[in-house]
């Protein structure tokens, strides 16, 4: 009986341990939000997202105090019309990486503050499960091909 109570707390530990491990696994690099203009109703988010681990995360929610709220958008093109088509989550493969980046996967702050570039804003993640990770994005001016492609908000 002392074997079978070892093996279950073991077996406890080592599921809550895996869920804890997920957000540990979880990398952003080159994490930044677009300035914003005057009057702006929305920007755009970017980053890669770095998973370590040997299992898949997936993000399901994100919020700032910087913005009403954060949707997850994809851009497709169809016949030349680029149209954002809104997310339910943004999942990141195991041992891989998830690229948000204009013109295709991003974050979208609705109803953001007056951002300036070089500020830096904090956005907490919820990942499936419920585990939450924060990380800082730095804000930067658009006008670069590399940051705006055909993408404007």
């Amino acid at each position: 009986m002392k074997f079978v109570r070892t093996a279950a707390l073991t077996a406890t530990l080592c599921l809550a341990g895996a869920g804890a491990a997920l957000a540990g696994d979880l990398r952003f690099e080159d994490f930044w939000i677009a300035e914003t203009p005057p009057g702006a109703m929305a920007t755009a988010g970017f980053a890669v997202i770095a998973n370590a681990g040997d299992a898949q995360v997936a993000i399901t929610g994100a919020e700032s105090s910087a913005c009403k709220r954060i949707e997850f958008h994809r851009t497709e093109t169809t016949d030349g019309v680029a149209k954002m088509v809104r997310q339910d989550q943004l999942p990141v493969p195991a041992a891989a990486e998830l690229v948000l980046a204009p013109g295709g996967a991003h974050l979208m702050l609705i109803g953001p503050e007056a951002l300036h570039a070089g500020e830096r804003v904090a956005v907490t993640f919820q990942l499936e499960g419920g585990e939450k990770v924060t990380q800082e994005a730095e804000v930067r001016a658009r006008g670069g091909a590399k940051q705006d492609d055909a993408h404007q908000h």
